[in-house]
């Protein structure tokens, strides 16, 4: 009786709830599609992310094959200088 009392003071019938709570669900409804939407765009800035980090692995290996080749032609290199300056000295 007291809550009966209490909707019919604030002006809220049966017909006004079922209002209430349809507009309450569109604006719930309306949350979730905002929140599906940022996490669409998250997941697509994630996926670019990944592409990126794909390509800087790529790049790195590159990067580790050239520096190994150069430093070993440069060792070589001086190995050679090394072993002729010993044949000088002998």
């Amino acid at each position: 009786m007291n809550g009966t009392l209490t909707t019919t003071m604030i002006g809220i019938t049966g017909g006004g709830m079922i209002t209430l709570l349809a507009v309450f669900i569109r604006m719930m409804i309306s949350r979730f599609e905002r929140l599906e939407d940022k996490f669409e765009r998250l997941e697509n800035k994630l996926e670019r992310l990944a592409i990126k980090v794909d390509n800087n692995t790529a790049a790195i290996k590159d990067l580790e094959i050239k520096l190994t080749d150069k430093f070993t032609s440069q060792l070589k290199e001086h190995s050679e200088r090394l072993a002729r300056i010993e044949a000088i000295r002998n």
